[in-house]
């Protein structure tokens, strides 16, 4: 009881006008100012660069007018690592040449094909706005530091498309990635004018997720552009020798393929394809000419048969294009001969030839350059010798498999008598286990 009386002592008999003067400096502190934190604003920094399609060595792949074309589009944070160079809620920005160069409609130039746009096979958020005629497209959700939105500048009627990419952030530290989508060459689309496709990376805040617009507006990145150029045909020369290497003469023929796809929907007509054949490459013979749509097909050059060189050429009346590469084909047998069109020694050329090459590419001092040539010198000037250590060389190592599985075998049989056996030895039980889901393990000889 004391201690209850002692402590309402002390709250219930305050001096006189103590409590007054605490009322009066609460309410004054209530009415002031908290000092904010202060903030800085990130250093994020968005990039995304954009790409056309490109073949299997890497080369730019030539879309065809009316056809789908894939287009990669690269995104990375590409600021100084660090935390405070986060950015939040990334996006794209594509620009797509709709309209190209038509001065009224119809559009000829490249469109934006509906949900396309995917990260991984994952289809992303996408919105598709059109330049109004003043050039002007209201971004969905973008602002400025005054909380207004981004109005993005363009061509009338040409397409803005927005993707949203699976992230609530994106650090410096995170690899870059990519985004697949596909544009539609339109089948007005002029051959050989270029279009291009242009391609900013931005972060929607870059401070936080929180969306305060006079601290977090949306910051956007440089600009990518990728010309188009779509092509009314596409040619290309292929031919089927094993691992593209022969030797000289007629006990080596091969077989070359002209081939050509035409713009879906195109026709063309009085179609010449000729073919130059180089001063060493002997013709023998027609194997296949085909035209889609095609009525007929007029032989106008074809080289002799015991001349190196040449030029092979036929004349279609029309061709009906499906974008395949089927469209138009030529199919000739040639070999290599010994000696080119000028009697000079088809070998020799090519060797000098290769040596200027390996020169070129290192440098007439570096080592590497000394060793290639004597190597090609190796391989050219006595191609008999070679190809004899190669079959010594193949003859060896089919000797060592066969010793090898010798000893597959007999250890396959071991364990299936004395499962137990491999306990004793740990290195045998790991050569046997490790080797045995290989496809050549502890097979027959019947398939050697």
């Amino acid at each position: 009881m004391t201690t209850a009386s002692s402590m309402c002592g002390l709250v219930a008999w305050p001096r006189r006008g103590f409590l007054r003067k605490d009322v009066a400096t609460a309410r004054r502190r209530r009415l002031a100012a908290e000092q904010l934190e202060r903030r800085y604003a990130l250093d994020g920094v968005p990039s995304a660069t954009v790409r056309g399609p490109v073949d299997s060595e890497n080369n730019i792949f030539t879309p065809l007018i009316n056809e789908e074309v894939p287009f990669v589009v690269s995104f990375d944070n590409t600021a100084a690592a660090g935390a405070a160079n986060v950015g939040y809620s990334p996006f794209v920005d594509i620009v797509m040449p709709k309209v190209g160069n038509a001065p009224l409609p119809p559009d000829n130039g490249i469109a934006f094909k509906p949900n396309s746009a995917t990260y991984n096979g994952m289809a992303l958020q996408t919105t598709v706005l059109e330049f109004d005629a003043s050039g002007q497209a209201t971004h969905p959700f973008a602002k400025d530091a005054a909380g207004n939105p981004l109005v993005i500048q363009g061509t009338p009627g040409d397409q803005l498309v927005v993707v949203q990419l699976p992230f609530g952030s994106y650090a410096p530290e995170q690899p870059e990635i990519e985004i697949d989508f596909t544009g539609i060459v339109s089948p007005n689309a002029q051959p050989d004018q270029s279009y291009a496709v242009t391609a900013t990376g931005g972060f929607r805040y870059q401070l936080d997720a929180a969306g305060n617009p006079t601290v977090d507006e949306a910051i956007v990145g440089a600009p990518s552009t990728d010309p188009i150029e779509p092509k009314l045909f596409r040619i290309t020369k292929t031919s089927n020798p094993p691992e593209h290497e022969t030797a000289t003469g007629p006990n080596f023929t091969h077989t070359y393929t002209v081939s050509m796809a035409v713009a879906p929907g195109q026709t063309v007509t009085d179609l010449l394809l000729e073919d130059t054949l180089p001063d060493e490459v002997q013709f023998v013979a027609v194997t296949n000419v085909s035209g889609n749509g095609s009525t007929s097909i007029t032989p106008v050059d074809t080289p002799t048969a015991t001349t190196p060189g040449g030029t092979l050429s036929r004349q279609f009346d029309q061709v009906v294009g499906t974008g395949s590469s089927t469209d138009v084909r030529m199919s000739f047998t040639y070999y290599v001969a010994q000696k080119d069109a000028s009697s000079a020694d088809s070998l020799a050329a090519l060797q000098k030839q290769l040596e200027n090459e390996i020169q070129a590419y290192y440098g007439a001092k570096h080592p590497e350059t000394s060793r290639k040539i004597a190597f090609l010198q190796a391989r050219l000037s006595r191609p008999e010798v070679y190809i004899s250590s190669q079959e010594g060389l193949y003859k060896n190592a089919l000797q060592e498999s066969f010793r090898r599985l010798d000893y597959k075998e007999r250890l396959a049989g071991l364990v299936s008598r004395t499962p137990t056996i491999l306990d004793k030895y740990p290195l045998l039980k790991m050569y046997y286990y490790a080797d045995l889901d290989r496809p050549s393990a502890f097979s027959s000889r019947s398939t050697y």
